[in-house]
C-alpha cells in the first residue's frame, strides 16, 4: 500500500517486485488465502526484514535491517488462511 492505495508489483519467476518512488512511504500487506501453511522470505532493498540476534562475547544485541542474501534471509511462517 502507498497512499492508501495497492501498487501491483512484477513477478519474476518466484519473486514479486513493486516499484517504489524516492519519498514514497509504504506498507506491505500480506495474506495466506491457501489452505496450507506458505513459507516465505522477504527482503527490502535487500535488508533483511526481522531482527536479528548477535551474540557478541556474551552481550546479545539485534540488529535491524541487516544486509543478506535472499538464501540466508529468515523463513516466515504464514499459516492458512
Amino acid at each position: 500500500m502507498i497512499g492508501g492505495q495497492e501498487r501491483q508489483g512484477v513477478f519474476r519467476g518466484n519473486d514479486l517486485f513493486i516499484p517504489v518512488r524516492k519519498g514514497e512511504v509504504y506498507e506491505l500487506w500480506i495474506e495466506n488465502h491457501a489452505k496450507t501453511l506458505t513459507i516465505m522470505r522477504l527482503l527490502v532493498d535487500g535488508l533483511n526484514t526481522l531482527p536479528e540476534k548477535e551474540s557478541t562475547k556474551g552481550v546479545v544485541t539485534y540488529i535491524v535491517g541487516k544486509r543478506v542474501n535472499l538464501d540466508d534471509a529468515p523463513l516466515l511462517d504464514l499459516g492458512p488462511g
